[in-house]
């Protein structure tokens, strides 16, 4: 090994070194940082943002499906996480510009399966209002895969998310 080898991989360990000392120094910083409990008040604050962003046709989407996964923003898994529930180590380190691997977790009931799983917690509502959109985005609107990849499946959450009202946004809309 040459000395430009040598050079090349010095540089490399430290860079991943101090890749690794970041994610536990910010996971850290994450939970002293992150609020005990979210309200509705973190949700009209996340619409807001996410209709000043992406437009009020994507807020309303956003509120349905949270009052749909979250009981109408009273779920344990809402108050806890900020999140309509996102299971942690199915979204990878880094996704939709957000860096979802530094983010600390809870564990928690899962509906679906039963059993206790670890979830998500994102630094704040708006936060994770932001990255569903992008998520939906991402999937060319398609929102009902956020609940699964089974078409069936898709076309039932579509008619339940549609069957909700966008009250908050509707709100908000009437007040600009």
């Amino acid at each position: 090994m040459n000395k430009a080898q040598k050079i090349i991989l010095i540089v490399s360990i430290t860079v991943i070194v101090l890749l690794i000392l970041f994610f536990f120094y910010r996971q850290q910083q994450l939970k002293n940082e992150m609020p005990k409990h979210y309200t509705i008040a973190d949700a009209q604050t996340g619409l807001a943002a996410v209709a000043a962003k992406y437009g009020t046709d994507m807020a309303a989407t956003v509120e349905k499906m949270y009052r749909l996964e979250t009981a109408n923003f009273t779920s344990k898994q809402y108050v806890l996480t900020g999140t309509p529930g996102m299971e942690a180590g199915k979204w990878g380190m880094f996704r939709y510009g957000y860096l979802i691997g530094s983010y600390p977790t809870v564990p928690l009931n899962d509906n679906q399966v039963g059993d206790q799983r670890k979830f998500i917690v994102f630094p704040s509502v708006t936060d994770a209002m932001l990255f569903l959109s992008a998520y939906i985005n991402f999937y060319n609107g398609n929102y009902a895969r956020w609940n699964s990849l089974n078409p069936t499946a898709q076309a039932e959450y579509r008619n339940r998310v549609q069957g909700l009202t966008a009250s908050i946004v509707q709100q908000q809309n009437n007040l600009a």
